[in-house]
């Protein structure tokens, strides 16, 4: 955890340079979920509330829709009545 967040700055000033997607995700395991909203308090550091919805929300449904054949709803992501109804 460490190493990681000696390099988190770095790694913020390459995603804002290169434009890189950022979705919102976890390795958390073994019930560790709680701390998940660190993340969201985190990011403020970087960047605007707005943008970290952005980064939770549609974001992260993109990158998800890039695994191809690993989605197996082919649309994850999007709001619209009956999707997986």
């Amino acid at each position: 955890m460490q190493q990681v967040l000696a390099g988190q700055d770095r790694l913020i000033e390459l995603i804002k340079k290169y434009d890189i997607k950022m979705g919102f995700g976890t390795d958390f395991v073994f019930g560790s979920y709680k701390s998940l909203v660190r993340e969201f308090i985190a990011r403020t550091q970087y960047f605007s509330p707005a943008e970290i919805l952005i980064q939770a929300t549609s974001e992260s449904a993109e990158i998800i829709r890039m695994a191809g054949k690993l989605d197996p709803y082919d649309s994850f992501g999007e709001i619209k009545e009956g999707w997986l109804g």
